[in-house]
C-alpha cells in the first residue's frame, strides 16, 4: 500500500505541460496573435512559460507562429526557446482553446496527391489504403463522382475528398483561400504560375541546410535556393545555379527586373546588409499581393508567408530574377 501511494505521489508531481524559456529581455504578451493587439503583460528574459496552444499571426522575422501562454495571452514564438520545434502544442481553435488535430483514412487502395485541386495537376506522391491524412484546408476543384471538394494534406498536396473517409462531413477544415494561412495558386498564363505550383507541392517539408535541388528534397527537405532550383527545374527543365547569389547573378539565363514589376514565379532575393552585388544569402518565390513561397530557416517548414523587407540583418534586394 505504501509503494502504491509513493507511485501515485510521484506521478502527481510530473507536470502535464512543458515550460519554455523566453529569449527576449522583455517579451510582451498580447490579447491576440499579433503586434497590433494590446499588451496584457510582459515576461522577463528566461521566464518559463507554458504554451496551451499555437496559432498563425503577425510575421516576426519570418516566423508567423504565436503561442498562447498560461496567462491567456499571446507571444511570438520567435522569442520563445522551443528548441527549434515546428510545433509544441495543439492549434488554437476559433475561441482560443486548443484543438486536437484529427486524421482521416484513405478509402481506396492507392490515392494520388496532386500539386493542385484537380485531376489535371501533376501527381506529387501517393498514399496507400487506410493511411491516415491530416487535412490542413479544403477547396473546390475537379468534380469526382459528384463531389468537388479537395483536401490539402500535411504534405502540401491535394487529394479528392471523395476518396477520404471524413465521416460524411461537408467540411472538416478551413477553406484554403480563407483564413487557413494558405493561398491558392494564381491562374497560370505562362510558366510563372507553374513554378509556384511546383514549390507549393513541397509545402510542409522541413528546412534543411544545403537540402534539395533539381531532383527534389535531400536530407528530408530543402533550403531556400534548393527549393527555387527544384521549382524551376521541374517547370522549365532548366538547371539554374544552386546558391542564392549565383541565382541572382545568372543574368545569362534570365532577366533581372525591378521588384515593383515582379510577376508570379519570379525570384526574390535578400542580402547581408543590403549588398545585393556580393552578399545575397536568401531567395524565395514571389506569389502575388505581398506573399511568397519560402524555405526560411531551421525550425520552419516550406510554406507560404508574407514577404519581409528585412529579416535578421538581411535586406530585400530592389530587383528580382525571372527565368520563365
Amino acid at each position: 500500500m505504501l509503494q502504491t501511494s509513493l507511485v501515485v505521489a510521484a506521478l502527481a508531481s510530473i507536470p502535464s505541460v512543458f515550460a519554455y524559456p523566453t529569449l527576449a529581455d522583455a517579451l510582451n504578451c498580447r490579447s491576440g496573435p499579433g503586434t497590433n493587439y494590446e499588451v496584457v503583460k510582459s515576461y522577463t528574459s528566461g521566464a518559463d512559460i507554458t504554451i496551451s496552444c499555437q496559432v498563425s499571426g503577425t510575421d516576426v522575422y519570418g516566423l508567423d507562429v504565436w503561442d498562447k501562454t498560461q496567462d491567456g495571452c499571446y507571444v511570438s514564438d520567435y522569442y520563445v526557446d522551443t528548441n527549434g520545434a515546428d510545433s509544441v502544442a495543439a492549434t488554437c481553435s476559433a475561441d482560443g482553446g486548443s484543438r486536437d488535430s484529427t486524421t482521416y483514412p484513405v478509402k481506396v487502395d492507392s490515392l494520388n496527391c496532386r500539386s493542385g485541386p484537380g485531376t489535371g495537376y501533376d501527381v506529387v506522391k501517393s498514399y496507400t489504403g487506410g493511411q491516415e491524412l491530416s487535412i490542413t484546408c479544403q477547396v473546390s476543384g475537379t468534380d469526382v463522382n459528384g463531389w468537388d471538394v479537395w483536401d490539402k494534406t500535411q504534405d502540401g498536396c491535394y487529394v479528392s475528398d471523395y476518396y477520404v473517409d471524413t465521416d460524411g462531413a461537408d467540411s472538416v477544415a478551413p477553406d484554403c483561400g480563407g483564413d487557413s494561412g494558405t493561398t491558392d495558386p494564381p491562374p497560370s498564363d505562362g510558366s510563372g504560375g507553374d513554378i509556384i505550383s511546383a514549390a507549393q507541392s513541397q509545402e510542409g517539408l522541413p528546412y534543411v541546410w544545403g537540402g534539395g535541388g533539381c531532383d527534389g528534397p535531400s536530407g528530408g527537405g530543402f533550403d531556400c535556393s534548393g527549393l527555387t532550383q527544384y521549382s524551376i527545374c521541374q517547370t522549365l527543365n532548366v538547371e539554374i545555379p544552386r546558391t542564392a547569389q549565383t541565382q541572382y547573378d545568372a543574368t545569362d539565363m534570365g532577366q533581372r527586373l525591378p521588384r515593383e514589376d515582379a510577376q508570379p514565379g519570379d525570384l526574390l532575393f535578400w542580402a547581408d546588409g543590403g549588398d545585393c552585388e556580393g552578399s545575397v544569402s536568401h531567395v524565395a518565390i514571389y506569389i502575388s499581393d505581398g506573399w511568397m513561397v519560402n524555405a526560411a530557416r531551421t525550425g520552419t517548414p516550406v510554406r507560404e508567408q508574407a514577404i519581409w523587407e528585412e529579416y535578421g540583418g538581411i535586406y530585400i534586394c530592389p530587383e528580382v530574377m525571372r527565368f520563365w
